[in-house]
Parts: C-alpha cells; sequence; structure tokens
C-alpha cells in the first residue's frame, strides 16, 4: 500500500492484513476477535504497552514450527476489549 505520505515515494510493504506495523519494528501477535477466532498483527513497543495486562501465551501444537524455533513454542495473543 503507498506511504500515510503519498508526496515522499515511499511504499509501505504491509506484513499482515491487520497491522500497518512493519515486522522488522515489532512483535508478532494473535488478536482474539471471537471466542476461538484470532487475526495475526504486529504490535510496535509503545502499542505493546497499551495492552500491558491483557496479553496471554497460546500454546502451540504444530510441532514442525516449533521445531523451527523454540520462539514458536507459546505464541502472544491479546484482546482490545475488557
Amino acid at each position: 500500500m503507498p506511504s500515510a505520505q503519498p508526496f515522499d515515494g515511499w511504499l509501505h510493504l504491509k506484513s499482515t492484513t491487520a497491522s500497518l506495523v512493519d515486522f522488522w519494528i515489532g512483535t508478532g501477535f494473535l488478536e482474539a476477535i471471537g471466542e476461538s477466532e484470532y487475526r495475526e498483527t504486529i504490535l510496535s513497543k509503545s502499542q505493546i504497552g497499551q495492552f500491558e495486562g491483557k496479553i496471554t501465551y497460546l500454546e502451540n501444537s504444530d510441532e514442525e514450527l516449533k521445531r523451527i524455533s523454540a520462539n514458536f513454542n507459546k505464541i502472544p495473543s491479546f484482546t482490545r476489549k475488557g
């Protein structure tokens, strides 16, 4: 998608459909949007601070993904509600 400032000539490369934060400056999360429905997003450091106390970690059952990196053993998740 075009950058926020179209006159600067840069293109913004989206990493996810739900976030404008670039993957190299943020952290990947799953955002709970229903009882058992999630969407991928990337949060910046300041956004993570806004959800402090609402972040949980989901167990990952995908053995292949866990073999890639121990970082995938648990996946951070948050909800915007309550």
